[in-house]
């Protein structure tokens, strides 16, 4: 079955509209946050009546949901350690992220990869991945003694492409 030509997509317009209003921002950069701050790009896009999210690792992007009052909210996610796991509940918590005994989310580190193609569409790979800072220090990063390296990690994949 096909749709009729001569009849225009009555939820097309409404479809236009939802897309319209939803919003997505992500900031990456020291320079992302602030330009979101000077230019008020968060007040223009809920007066233009949209929603949306945005994701930053810094912790000063925070204080404009105070700054919309109840037009906009600061939630976070949060892991915690215990008996030598780290445990996260996929729950929104009220409020900028905590966890950290200095205020600070940022991370800092390295990635060493090395990978192997015993055939052309066959890859196995080994990463490292090192933290040199974790929540913004290098030891005691939490409060709890916990300290950025022992957050490192080793990933192992084997690509199969075809």
């Amino acid at each position: 079955m096909s749709a009729d030509p001569s009849r225009p997509d009555a939820g097309a317009g409404r479809r236009a509209e939802i897309a319209a209003n939803l919003a997505r921002v992500e900031e990456r950069i020291a320079a992302a946050t602030d330009f979101l701050r000077r230019a008020g790009v968060l007040r223009s896009l809920l007066d233009r009546g949209a929603i949306g999210l945005v994701t930053t690792h810094d912790l000063a992007l925070t204080a404009v949901a105070d700054e919309l009052s109840s037009r906009a909210v600061n939630v976070h996610f949060e892991d915690r350690f215990e008996a030598g796991e780290i445990l996260f509940d996929y729950t929104m918590k009220p409020g900028p992220v905590t966890g950290s005994a200095n205020g600070s989310p940022n991370s800092g580190g390295y990635l060493l990869q090395a990978g192997f193609w015993p055939d052309q569409n066959v890859e196995v790979s080994i990463l490292y991945q090192g933290f040199t800072t974790f929540n913004g220090a290098s030891q005691n990063y939490d409060g709890a003694g916990r300290n950025a390296g022992q957050n490192n990690t080793v990933y192992t994949s084997l690509w199969l492409m075809f």
